[in-house]
């Protein structure tokens, strides 16, 4: 969700793009995308406060050099939080592959 007058508008891309401005580098290798969509009462109750869920833009996430990785990943009964079981999984996944690269290299 955009953080309003922080993120406002942001896609996936733009967050990806901010970070490697501040890092002064391309700091990151992969995106990770929620596909979970958000119930039409919550986006309109954060509408109401100028917050938007991000837009999963694949195309510019490849275009800046990144994988993009894609599950459920929110939570969406009350509020829209990450799911903290799939977001576990999904590091876990990243770390195996991080791991798959740096013994492939040896």
């Amino acid at each position: 969700m955009w953080q309003p007058g922080e993120t406002t508008n942001f896609r996936a891309s733009d967050h990806v793009q901010a970070i490697h401005q501040h890092a002064r580098c391309k700091l990151l290798d992969y995106a990770i995308t929620n596909l979970r969509p958000i119930k039409p009462a919550l986006k309109k109750r954060y509408a109401r406060q100028d917050a938007l869920p991000v837009e999963n833009d694949l195309e510019g996430l490849h275009k800046l050099g990144v994988k993009v990785m894609s599950a459920n990943l929110a939570s969406n009964i009350d509020h829209v939080r990450h799911d903290p079981e799939a977001t576990a999984a999904m590091v876990l996944e990243l770390a195996e592959e991080g791991r798959r690269r740096r013994n492939s290299r040896t």
